[in-house]
């Protein structure tokens, strides 16, 4: 039996790194960046898009077009991207990035009214290391401060 999943893992591992060194999503990954970066919402869907189709398994890429829907204010995708991203805390790159996909979730949520999901989204946050001020955004969402934004990483 142990033989048995001993064999699948390696063979799941050995089709997944097969699949990705065929692809180079980190060139899509980084011009989404820099277009979100630059304000240009549309361009950053395509180029993280384009990075998905590359690799569908790219759990941070999730978060950041999260990110991109939140800022184009399409609330239901970027609940989508984040929570798919959540799903996978194992994947996700660290905790910098899970403090970016709890925050942007947390925003998410506050917009649509869901105060609560909200809360527990910032309380998240607030369990991480503070990075690009997202502890100061948390806080507020919990009502301890007066700024709003999602920063970047």
């Amino acid at each position: 039996m142990v033989i048995k999943s001993a064999r699948l893992a390696f063979l799941q591992i050995a089709f997944a790194a097969s699949y990705l060194r065929g692809s180079n999503n980190w060139e899509a990954v980084d011009n989404g960046y820099r277009a979100f970066k630059e304000k240009r919402f549309s361009d950053a869907v395509q180029f993280y898009a384009k990075a998905l189709e590359q690799n569908p398994y790219d759990v941070p890429t999730r978060c950041r077009l999260g990110a991109v829907y939140l800022d184009l204010g399409e609330l239901k995708r970027a609940q989508e991207m984040f929570a798919y991203a959540l799903g996978r805390q194992d994947e996700i790159g660290g905790p910098l990035m899970e403090s970016w996909c709890w925050i942007g979730i947390a925003e998410t949520e506050n917009k649509l009214g869901n105060v609560e999901a909200a809360h527990h989204a910032a309380r998240k946050v607030l369990e991480l290391p503070d990075s690009k001020g997202r502890h100061e955004k948390a806080k507020n969402l919990l009502g301890i401060g007066v700024k709003s934004g999602l920063g970047e990483d």
